[in-house]
């Protein structure tokens, strides 16, 4: 897809991976998360997207510890 709308989705996978680590937390009885999904589609790639293997690597979700 063009830009805008891989955006879009790697957004909306970032909403639904922090959703279902919010909603584990509370099962738990821990205190509400602090999280900020961002999506970076195309914007911060570790292969190459010319490759079914490159490809696959960009499908991924880092969390960031601060």
């Amino acid at each position: 897809g063009d830009f805008a709308f891989n955006r879009s989705l790697s957004q909306q996978r970032a909403e639904t991976v922090a959703g279902a680590l919010a909603a584990e937390a509370r099962r738990r009885g821990l205190n509400e998360l602090r999280l900020r999904p961002v999506g970076y589609s195309e914007l911060s790639p570790v292969g190459c997207n010319d490759t079914g293997q490159g490809k696959s690597r960009n499908r991924r979700v880092e969390l960031w510890i601060r």
